[in-house]
């Protein structure tokens, strides 16, 4: 007879972003972490170096308490560039050596528990050697995956994935998906003149309830946020409780005036629809749909992991693998 044996999820709050500069924003960043109480802040163009003088002040302005900082600055004399992570410390990161180095592209691969690998990509602007950048990213991702199952892909790739009858855009999918790999943001804008051209994605780890995408005003790339779910292994005879996890929507971030000023065109276009002898029950369908999708777009819903103490009125998130 078989048997379930439920295989929970462990759920890391991640930040994708082009930060355009941490130099004067640190605080700015330091705020957004703990906001949003986020697990691993992924950064690319940081434009700090170990060898600027203000190098060590800025890293401690930037982390919280009990966070760390890992960074790949850019491998030139010049300003700009380089990739950046603020991480809990309870989590165990180790930066891994570029299994393959490339000219047209700059890397940081970072190993998180032994269980996941996080690469991070900044490819400056430019349509310059597009090919040769598929083909280094190829060879990259070709020895990273004979080591790890569970990697996730993200950071600024200047590669316009709203063109989707681009070649090249046709191309990087394409080689995404033959190695595993699911597109999470699928195209949505990720920068003020609406170009998607950041990446996340994930393969063996999966987002969990819709990407938030939002313009935080302190870059001309938008924020990417994401809670990250990947399954971790049962041992038969160890069996413990669940661990328990509830959604919510953080109201405090809803801006009241931009949500009012969204809604009201569409319930005047709804009010339209209405007179034109539809049902009640239709228009009362379309009314709840609206404020729903509506609430959805200024606030997405967030998974967090309960208190021990907590009641078992939360409901438990779980998945079951049959053997």
């Amino acid at each position: 007879m078989q048997t379930a044996i439920p295989v929970f999820s462990l759920l890391i709050n991640i930040c994708v972003i082009n930060a355009q500069s941490l130099r004067n924003k640190v605080c700015d960043f330091n705020d957004l972490i703990i906001d949003r109480e986020l697990d691993f802040l992924i950064v690319s163009e940081s434009w700090l170096k170990p060898t600027d003088p203000d190098y060590i002040f800025r890293v401690n302005s930037l982390c919280p308490p009990n966070y760390k900082y890992v960074d790949v600055p850019r491998p030139t004399k010049k300003s700009g560039g380089g990739l950046a992570i603020v991480y809990r410390d309870q989590f165990s990161v180790k930066l891994l050596p570029a299994p393959r180095k490339s000219l047209l592209f700059e890397s940081m691969c970072v190993q998180v528990d032994s269980k996941l690998v996080i690469l991070a990509i900044y490819r400056v602007p430019g349509k310059s050697n597009l090919n040769g950048f598929l083909r280094d990213l190829d060879d990259y991702l070709s020895q990273l995956m004979t080591q790890y199952t569970n990697v996730i892909v993200c950071g600024d790739l200047n590669i316009h994935f709203e063109n989707r009858n681009d070649q090249i855009v046709n191309s990087l999918l394409s080689m995404m998906n033959d190695f595993g790999f699911e597109d999470c943001i699928q195209g949505q804008p990720t920068h003020r003149h609406n170009g998607s051209i950041d990446a996340l994605m994930c393969k063996g780890v999966s987002c969990q309830g819709d990407i938030s995408i939002q313009d935080l005003q302190i870059s001309d790339h938008f924020a990417i946020f994401s809670t990250i779910s990947m399954k971790s292994d049962h041992k038969p005879g160890k069996a413990k409780a669940p661990t328990r996890f509830y959604e919510f929507r953080d109201l405090k971030q809803l801006d009241s005036q931009d949500f009012y000023d969204y809604v009201i065109p569409q319930i005047s276009k709804l009010t339209a629809f209405s007179v034109q002898s539809h049902s009640a029950d239709e228009v009362a369908t379309r009314f709840n749909d609206l404020l729903k999708n509506s609430v959805n777009k200024f606030v997405s819903v967030t998974i967090r992991e309960t208190s021990k103490h907590k009641s078992h009125k939360y409901k438990y998130v779980a998945e079951a693998q049959q053997r």
